[in-house]
């Protein structure tokens, strides 16, 4: 039996990114093509009504306007649904002489892309009014959501809320990790082959009792070192439900792991790591040392299938790969 159960051999690709925050696509050209006014076919945003119309043709004009790195930030922001102005800046501007350089170039843009209402921030910031402009927190704006639906018009229309300090809290923390992946494998520690987030990590299937189930992972994670591809799906807990409901978290895992849909699609089932802190860090302890326990208790669950580690380990960890 093979050490290295939540793996699969490293096939080629002609890929030599990390499948991440894909840029929005698509080139928009001009609505008429040089004929007479009159003897053109209609197209689809003539035969929309006149306000619907003019946002899209809105949209078109901010869209040409945009960068590819407008665009890449955009997308991400949308992905994560909320950013700080730092995670921009450490994902999207790195090829700068200094850090310092770096957050001036993000503000800038950032500062841009706020005038066109293609991202919002929120009132609050992290670290209090005293963190400045590092501490904004970002979100697709109206006119961003009007961009990005000239190429996904399935997306649903961005209805803007404010956040609960914990559905926030959880959110960053998920940046957090994604962020440490990604820089991690910019330093050539391992190669990141593919990051899923949250809904674009989610698998839907067929329980075993005849129903349908959802397997919600916060991320889902692909790495690469030497001969073997790692599979991972992340859960990031920041101390805010108890042990009794993060362990229903594992079932759902093993519920899905039994019906082998997984096994059959990716040769593989992932590793569950449960990346777990919290505002103290003794707590978060306590926790770790309960949830490890809780599933060496539980039959029902294969412990091998886990690994409970604290943020600062995440990246060892998947430089380790996901062997028992």
């Amino acid at each position: 039996m093979t050490d290295r159960p939540f793996t699969r051999p490293l096939a080629s690709s002609s890929e030599a990114t990390p499948r991440l925050v894909r840029p929005v696509r698509g080139s928009v050209g001009e609505t008429n093509d040089g004929a007479p006014r009159g003897t053109t076919l209609q197209s689809a945003d003539d035969a929309l009504p006149t306000p619907l119309r003019r946002n899209r043709l809105d949209a078109n004009a901010i869209k040409r306007r945009l960068s590819e790195r407008d665009l890449t930030i955009l997308g991400s922001v949308a992905v994560h649904g909320f950013m700080s102005s730092a995670h921009i800046a450490q994902f999207h501007f790195t090829g700068h002489a200094t850090p310092s350089a770096a957050d001036r170039a993000a503000r800038r843009v950032l500062e841009r892309l706020r005038a066109q209402r293609v991202l919002g921030v929120l009132e609050r910031r992290i670290g209090g009014v005293r963190s400045g402009s590092s501490g904004l927190i970002y979100y697709v704006d109206a006119v961003g959501d009007r961009v990005l639906r000239l190429d996904d018009p399935a997306r649903p229309r961005r209805r803007f809320y404010e956040p609960t300090t914990r559905f926030l809290d959880h959110t960053l923390a998920i940046v957090d990790v994604h962020l440490s992946a990604v820089t991690a494998s910019r330093n050539g520690l391992f190669e990141l082959v593919e990051v899923a987030i949250e809904k674009q990590a989610w698998r839907r299937y067929n329980t075993l009792g005849g129903g349908l189930g959802t397997l919600k992972p916060d991320l889902a994670i692909v790495t690469a070192s030497g001969e073997y591809e790692d599979h991972w799906w992340v859960e990031v807990d920041r101390g805010q439900e108890s042990i009794r409901t993060v362990l229903r978290k594992c079932h759902d895992y093993e519920q899905f792991r039994r019906t082998g849909q997984q096994q059959a699609e990716a040769g593989v089932f992932p590793q569950v790591l449960w990346v777990m802190s919290a505002t103290d860090s003794r707590k978060a302890a306590r926790r770790r040392t309960a949830l490890s326990s809780g599933i060496a208790r539980d039959s029902g669950l294969s412990a091998d299938v886990y690994r409970i580690i604290e943020p600062s380990d995440l990246v060892a960890t998947l430089q380790s790969g996901a062997s028992l």
